[in-house]
């Protein structure tokens, strides 16, 4: 039996200051189950104490919320998880589901955990350590996800509705083709439109200050009070194309063929 003790030391992060005895004070009287596949350790919104750790098998860490989850993290042997609802008490906003057959859970409650002070203080004090990193983790991947979902949300947006008061700052977007819309008031700067298409295109009061215009086709729009400052505009093709009370200062142009088009000062 000691051997598993010892084996939980090396492959636990959360029992890495603990010595083997007083992992072993922590765990013979916490309980161990068996799960089956898609069998739920916890729900998003149940309360509990304790903390998870996989002996064996493997789950999914699931999030989200309004009736829709998405597999945010993937556990296996030597994971630990419900740290957050640990330490706070507050209901869980994340939920676990086995993802094989005969899952070894290990689950250790609050009360077994301060039975011993000096346990206690190194066990609260990894926890703390360990929601820190993943928070930083998570922030790091939300600003990435954010910044997609952004993307792809800025596409729809421009394909379905008119009059847009929204910022697409430092989005990116390709291949889209656009017919006979209109758009106002938008912050599109430091972003890229590449490889797309607008015809009869109304845009109006957009700040594109420092985007990237490349390889795209414009054909009967017409831009009103918008400011191109210190722009890249490569390769594109503007035809029949109206430029009315618009900004392009240290603007770069390389490649690009403004035929029939005109900059107009109403």
């Amino acid at each position: 039996m000691s051997s598993l003790y010892s084996k939980l030391k090396g492959s636990i992060k959360l029992f890495r200051e603990l010595s083997v005895m007083e992992i072993e004070s922590l765990v013979k009287n916490s309980p161990r189950r068996f799960h089956q596949k898609n069998a739920a350790i916890y729900r998003s919104g149940s309360l509990g104490n304790e903390i998870f750790i996989i002996i064996s098998g493997k789950a999914v860490v699931m999030e989200g919320s309004d009736g829709f989850e998405y597999e945010d993290e993937f556990l296996e042997s030597g994971d630990h998880f419900g740290l957050a609802g640990f330490a706070s008490g507050k209901p869980r906003t994340d939920s676990v589901i086995c993802t094989e057959d005969n899952t070894l859970i290990l689950s250790i409650s609050e009360f077994q955990v301060l039975k011993i002070a000096r346990i206690a203080y190194k066990i609260y004090k990894s926890v703390a350590e360990e929601l820190s990193r993943q928070t930083r983790i998570k922030n790091k991947k939300l600003s990435k996800n954010k910044k997609n979902e952004l993307s792809a949300r800025l596409k729809d947006t421009l394909k379905e509705y008119h009059d847009n008061r929204q910022s697409f700052e430092d989005m990116t977007i390709s291949d889209i083709t656009l017919n006979n819309k209109y758009f106002t008031l938008i912050n599109f700067s430091f972003g890229a439109f590449h490889q797309s298409i607008f015809k009869g295109v109304n845009v109006s009061r957009v700040n594109g200050r420092a985007s990237n215009w490349s390889m795209a086709e414009f054909d009967g729009t017409q831009f009103r009070s918008c400011d191109f400052s210190d722009s890249d505009f490569n390769a594109n093709k503007f035809n029949k194309v109206i430029f009315s009370n618009c900004f392009f200062n240290d603007v770069t142009l390389d490649d690009t063929d403004f035929s029939a088009s005109q900059i107009v000062d109403d």
